[in-house]
Formats: structure tokens, sequence, C-alpha cells
């Protein structure tokens, strides 16, 4: 179970220590990294502080998906980093009891970073399948049947920037506060996820399947051979899934991104007196609001990222990055898989989708977005609260 770490730094102040003061917790627990650090000084009128904090946890996604109305057993294994970092920084001045000053700026931001390995057998589209019963079978033996990848290291990601200047004063009969905030926000996703799908019969697996259990129904792997006479039989049983033996590999790139911006200037001010044997007060306060979002939009296309790596002599091997280490798994599936670099695998898909955005321009924006559309939006206002 992955926890948070309080991270509000926005109540931190300066005037906690009046001398130089220094923390650094750090801890490891449950899988979690924790880092924090806080400077302060603090002074008769000046002091500063300044904080950072970092949480980052693992969290594994162990997963089987069932579709009996296909007659289907899927398999799906995914991997989650989780990493929350914030950064703070406060100045305060009071060159006198009547006159106070301060300036913050706070930066916090979420990512998710996501590591997908996953596997469908698809059951639907076997050469051949024999079932023991036509309706709701509990067992049967299926030649053939392609299996469908997809492997993704993709990146989630929700920041804040925020920052404030601001004042407050006791003038002659008046009290005086003032605030300028100017805050940008930012919301970025990219999964490039890449779907891998068999095409020779002789590398995909045959299977039979026990689901007497309906919640975890158990598959015994085989190889798939020729019969001699243009079709295919059932060869040996194997204990892993092959999962190198693709030949068709097609990029689906989901990009969003939200950018906003705001601007707010606010000034309030107070006048006390006596008005007979009544005391009188007088508030007065103007704010001016700026609004600007940004985004180019979102793509979701398909590109053949194989067969364009092929055709401008570039490498893409995603088999090369398939491990033998074992997923990590509660379930008895009845056969094991192993991991997939996906980092690695990202690495060198960057490097194929570079070269091929400068020889096929017109792919470029299913990899990059476009410059952002922007919208604004002001607000002024005047009270007497």
């Amino acid at each position: 179970m992955h926890k948070h770490a309080d991270q509000n730094h926005s109540g931190e102040s300066p005037d906690g220590h009046s001398k130089f003061h220094a923390s650094a917790p750090t801890g490891d627990w449950r899988n979690q990294e924790r880092y924090a650090g806080r400077l302060s000084w603090g002074g008769d009128t000046l002091g500063a502080v300044v904080a950072l904090s970092s949480v980052s946890a693992e969290q594994t996604t162990d997963n089987n998906e069932m579709k009996y109305d296909a007659n289907g057993i899927p398999t799906l294994f995914d991997l989650l980093t989780r990493e929350t970092n914030s950064a703070m920084a406060k100045i305060e001045f009071a060159p006198s009891e009547e006159h106070h000053y301060m300036l913050s700026s706070l930066y916090t931001e979420f990512l998710d970073h996501e590591l997908r390995n996953m596997y469908q057998l698809r059951a639907d589209r076997a050469r051949s399948a024999t079932h023991n019963d036509t309706t709701n079978p509990t067992s049967g033996d299926l030649v053939g049947v392609p299996v469908r990848s997809y492997l993704q290291d993709g990146n989630y990601k929700t920041s804040t920037f925020t920052n404030t200047l601001g004042g407050d004063h006791q003038l002659t009969g008046w009290k005086l506060n003032w605030r300028l905030n100017y805050t940008e926000t930012e919301s970025d996703v990219s999964l490039p996820i890449v779907l891998q799908d068999q095409t020779n019969p002789l590398q995909m697996p045959s299977f039979s399947y026990d689901r007497s259990n309906p919640n975890m129904p158990r598959v015994q792997l085989y190889t798939t051979v020729s019969n001699g006479a243009g079709g295919y039989i059932r060869g040996e049983a194997v204990s892993r899934m092959n999962q190198t033996g693709f030949g068709a590999h097609n990029l689906l790139n989901y990009l969003i991104n939200l950018t906003t911006e705001s601007v707010v200037a606010k000034t309030d001010a107070e006048h006390e007196w006596q008005m007979g044997n009544a005391d009188a007060r007088l508030s007065l306060g103007v704010q001016l609001d700026q609004h600007d979002a940004g985004s180019p939009g979102s793509s979701s296309a398909l590109v053949p990222v194989g067969q364009l790596a092929q055709a401008n002599g570039l490498t893409l091997s995603p088999n090369d990055f398939v491990s033998d280490t074992l997923w990590k798994t509660d379930f008895e599936r009845g056969f094991d898989a192993t991991y997939v670099d996906n980092i690695g695998f990202r690495r060198q898909l960057n490097s194929v989708m570079d070269s091929l955005i400068g020889a096929e321009k017109s792919i470029r924006k299913v990899f990059i977005l476009q410059k952002p559309a922007t919208t604004s939006a002001k607000m002024f206002s005047a009270f007497t609260p």
C-alpha cells in the first residue's frame, strides 16, 4: 500500500528559530524512500527558511483478467513507482514593528513512473480449439493462440509552482495589507505503449485450460508445431511464455499536456476611529485576477514503428530487453514469464523515434505535442467588506 508523507511546507516560517538551524530526516519504510532537509536562520529583522522533501515508493499491481465471453484468458502485470517532491523557500523582513514584508516560493510535483508488462492470450483467435462443452466450458485445448504484448515506460506528472510577495503595514490610522501571487501548474502524460503481435503460428503457444475455479483458471502452455499437411498441432509442454516471438511492433503513444498560469494582486485597507461613543471601522479592498490556460491537446495515434524502423535502417529490438528475472506474483497461472527492461527499451524507442521524426515529418505529431493554444480570463473586483 502506498502512503504519502506530509509535504506541506506552506506553513514554514523562519521565525521559529532565532539563530541558524538545520535538520535532515531520512528513512526507508515499507518500500518507501523518504528524504527531507530544512535550513533556517533568524535575526532581529530578517529571517529565512529553505526546505526540501522527497518520497518515492514502489507499487506492484499483479493482476489476472479473464474474458470468458470470448473464451479468452489474458494476463496482466503492472509495476508503478510513485514519487512526490517538494521544495520551498521563504524570506521575512521586518525593519520595524509597523512594517513587515515576506517573499515565499513553493514547488511541488507528483510523479507516476509506470512500467507495464502485459500479455494477452487471444484464445478467440486460436487456429483450432476443442472444449468440453459448447456453453460455459470448464476445460479445453487450443492450438496456435496468438499473444499480444503491451510494453510501456510511461510517466504522469502534476506540478504546482506558486510565489507570493506581500507586506503588512501599520500606518497612521490605517492598516494596509497587500499580496502579489504568481502560480503555474502543469499536467503532463506521456504513455508510449509498444503493441507486439505474434504473426507466425509456429511462435504462438498452444494451451490447455482448466477453469473449474472461474476466478483463477490454470493454463498449461505447449509449443505449436506443423502437422505436415498445412495445419498445426500441439507440441511439447513448456513452463514459460515465449516473450520474443513477435512479428509486428506498433506504437500507441498517449500524450496529454495542460498548463495554467495565474496572477493575483490584492490589497486591503482598514481604518478605525471613534464616532461619538461608538466605534467605527471602514474596510476597503481591491483584487485583480488573470488566468491563462494552454494545451496542445492530446494524441493517441498508432504508428507502425517496427515497419518504419526497418524501412529506414534503424534498430528496434525489444527482444534484447527481455530479462531472465521471473515475475514476482502471488497468482498460480500455470506458467511463468520474466520482466522486460522497459526503461532500456524506452531509450531505444526514443532514439528510433527521433530518427523517424527527421525522416517522416508526418509522424511528428504522434510523438511530440505541438505549440499550445492559450485561453485567457481576467477579473477585476473592488469591495468594501
